[in-house]
């Protein structure tokens, strides 16, 4: 029966089964206090949403978040299913160039690029830890008797039946559970983001960790001592079969008498988009350096009289150029004030290796921009190859990619699937362009492609999830020392 339920088919059958619940959970209440009693409903769910606690973000970007959550049975194993929202203070800090500075949504409204950019930002890590306490049903045993839950219950006073005295016991636990980013997708400020699939632990071992009621629960960090039900998994792989299912019985019984959650929860572990914070940083302070000195250029001609000289200047040129004396020279000027020229030259000079790191990497962002393609960053790495690592994140509707090293294609027409599939791409030394490029859009909507990539030693390099139309093109520089 076990590995009935741990097949193919059961995940397929939990999938199935939940797609309605999306709808209840999606439209459960973000806006408010949390939601921290989580009953049990007709259909022998917990769903509720719960506010986490106040958490110190060093980039100051997260003002609160919200984790909503769906648990319940299927074939008398766990499943579990998760949204998450997260709201924006609306300004950063971040340290360029030894410096930390400060940038605020409302100051890139005059750049819409940027400020785009800015509204795309979304928590490269988060991690969540709920906590609280199990509270439920009640069970009585006959005076004398022992009853094996009885430190997750508490003890009422005794009475009599039929001449027989009983001990009431009601179930009253502290519970914690982890929940990792791996569980959970967070999307931009103020999106309510839901998993694609129903998760299902291996062992009811692993879905929530059972605290004796005398514990303190105050914080959020699971040790695995004496009053904890639940074993470490490097313990529970020690355990025979007879104690495995044993341990798993009085898990499951816990839940089974749950009538009720009271939950609290907290952020255990954020981490932004580094290199994406960094760059939109610089750029605006790029852009504004340069707007204070063209002001102040203009000022300094306004006052020296040069602005006057220009002008003529100008004039004469126009009057050349009318006259025809110009016209031999005129394609080059014309590939000079388009940036062709110069283009070919520095194009020419960053597959050569001719210019630095940072000279490569701005080309890059330029040339992706001018085009309206994205530049995804880069990342230095000291191993002979990285891997590649693909799926279709969304429905599986046909969606199709090309991948492409230093402009040699690894995969031309790549149908996507719901797993991972994974090329190894050897590096050169230097500089490697990693291109990806939507082919199609599949038969229900954008090309939900997500890549992942990782060193030799499975260090993850990158991981995003794309919601693009035909024909886009995104670029990352691999840099292999």
């Amino acid at each position: 029966m076990k590995n009935l339920i741990k097949s193919k088919r059961f995940h397929l059958l939990v999938k199935l089964t939940a797609h309605w619940s999306f709808l209840i959970l999606i439209c459960l209440p973000f806006i408010g206090h949390a939601q921290s009693k989580i009953p049990r409903n007709s259909n022998d769910r917990f769903i509720g949403v719960v506010k986490s606690d106040f958490y110190s973000d060093p980039t100051g970007l997260l003002k609160d978040a919200s984790i909503g959550i769906e648990w319940w049975t299927l074939l008398g194993e766990p499943v579990e299913l998760y949204t998450v929202k997260w709201n924006s203070t609306g300004v950063f800090k971040v340290t360029v160039k030894g410096k930390e500075v400060s940038v605020s949504r409302s100051s890139l409204n005059k750049y819409p690029d940027l400020a785009k950019k800015f509204d795309n930002l979304k928590p490269y890590k988060i991690d969540f830890a709920i906590y609280g306490t199990a509270d439920g049903r009640s069970s009585s045993v006959k005076r004398g008797g022992s009853f094996e839950y009885a430190s997750f219950f508490n003890q009422g006073s005794s009475y009599k039946k039929d001449g027989q005295s009983y001990d009431p016991y009601t179930l009253s636990a502290r519970i914690l559970y982890q929940i990792p980013d791996a569980k959970i997708l967070a999307g931009k400020s103020g999106e309510v983001i839901k998993n694609i699939v129903p998760e299902s632990p291996m062992y009811w071992n692993e879905f929530i960790a059972w605290k004796e009621n005398t514990s303190n629960y105050s914080e959020p960090d699971l040790k695995f001592d004496y009053l904890v039900l639940n074993k470490s998994r490097s313990d529970y792989e020690k355990l025979d079969d007879a104690s495995k299912k044993t341990l798993n019985r009085k898990l499951k019984y816990l839940y089974a008498n749950t009538n009720f959650f009271s939950l609290k929860a907290k952020i255990t572990n954020l981490e932004w988009p580094k290199y994406e914070l960094e760059s939109l940083a610089n750029e605006f302070l790029k852009r504004e350096e340069k707007k204070e000195t063209e002001e102040e250029q203009k000022e300094d001609d306004f006052w020296s009289g040069e602005e006057e000289k220009t002008d003529k200047a100008k004039t004469a040129k126009e009057d050349d150029f009318w006259n025809g004396k110009s016209e031999t020279t005129q394609e080059k000027a014309d590939d000079f004030w388009s940036g062709k020229e110069k283009l070919k030259k520095t194009e020419d000079d960053f597959w050569g290796g001719k210019g630095s790191v940072e000279e490569e990497v701005e080309l890059e962002r330029k040339l992706a921009e001018a085009s309206g393609d994205q530049y995804l960053g880069h990342k230095t790495v000291t191993t002979k190859y990285i891997r590649v690592r693909c799926r279709d994140h969304g429905d599986i509707d046909g969606d199709r990619v090309e991948i492409l090293h230093n402009g040699k294609v690894i995969e031309s027409n790549y149908t996507l699937s719901a797993s991972f599939s994974t090329f190894n791409v050897e590096l050169t030394e230097g500089i490697n362009k990693i291109s990806f490029r939507a082919l199609n859009q599949g038969s229900l909507g954008n090309n939900t492609a997500q890549f992942r990539i990782e060193d030799q030693n499975s260090t993850l390099l990158y991981n995003n999830e794309w919601n693009i139309t035909t024909g886009y093109k995104g670029t990352l520089l691999i840099i292999k020392n």
